[in-house]
């Protein structure tokens, strides 16, 4: 799903290690669209020019992570299931709700529970592994920001990325069929509906999704970005 959107960070592919705390901070800022002007200091041992400097600094001063006594982060030491939850709810909104249910952690895992952004995710003798990373994402994207009236709010596919969502069966795609009419290269027809395919789903094998039901992300002009 992440591919398709064209968010899916390069070490979720590369990496068989345990996904650092620089690594999730970043990959949590690139997909919400964090970004604040206002500068601030740097922490102690994370250098300008570490490879997510810039979403390491957007994160701080967007408050979604604190240094510690003597201001370092530990960029590079795995990053365990409280800061996950933090991190991932935080940006969501929920300081508040956290700091109402006992604060850093408890309150943060609460929070992570009521925005569902940890759900099916799973941490292997304490450590997070890429594919559990790319869960929590596409978790974060589904999920709805908290705000005093939570029927007025959107997820980040809807209210950030201004994309509208669909469920129904697909019926064709790349070239094979379960509808009487097939449709073009590169579309796929869900419930008789046809729809054009973004370049980065275009390039994958989506024969194993014909005749189930699926969800789906169109943009304005109602390409599929998202599967």
């Amino acid at each position: 799903f992440l591919d398709g959107l064209g968010k899916l960070p390069s070490f979720i592919k590369e990496t068989t290690e345990p996904i650092t705390r620089a690594q999730f901070t970043a990959m949590i800022v690139d997909l919400a669209g964090v970004h604040r002007d206002e500068s601030v200091p740097d922490f102690a041992d994370v250098d300008s020019n570490h490879d997510y400097y810039t979403q390491i600094q957007q994160a701080r001063a967007a408050g979604l992570v604190g240094g510690g006594d003597d201001n370092t982060f530990s960029p590079d030491m795995p990053i365990d299931f409280d800061a996950a939850c933090k991190i991932s709810t935080a940006v969501l909104g929920y300081d508040y709700f956290a700091g109402r249910n006992g604060g850093y952690p408890s309150g943060y895992i609460k929070a992570a529970d009521e925005a569902k952004v940890m759900d099916g995710s799973m941490f292997r003798n304490g450590y997070l592994f890429a594919e559990n990373a790319a869960l929590i994402g596409y978790n974060l994207l589904h999920a709805k920001p908290f705000e005093w009236d939570k029927y007025d709010t959107h997820p980040i596919l809807e209210g950030m990325m201004g994309l509208s969502g669909f469920e129904g069966v697909m019926e064709y795609a790349s070239n094979e069929s379960i509808a009487e009419t097939p449709v073009a290269k590169d579309f796929i027809s869900v419930d008789g509906f046809s729809y054009k395919l973004s370049d980065a789903l275009s390039d994958l094998d989506l024969t194993s999704y014909i005749g189930t039901k699926v969800e789906y992300w169109v943009d304005d002009d109602s390409v599929v970005v998202g599967l």
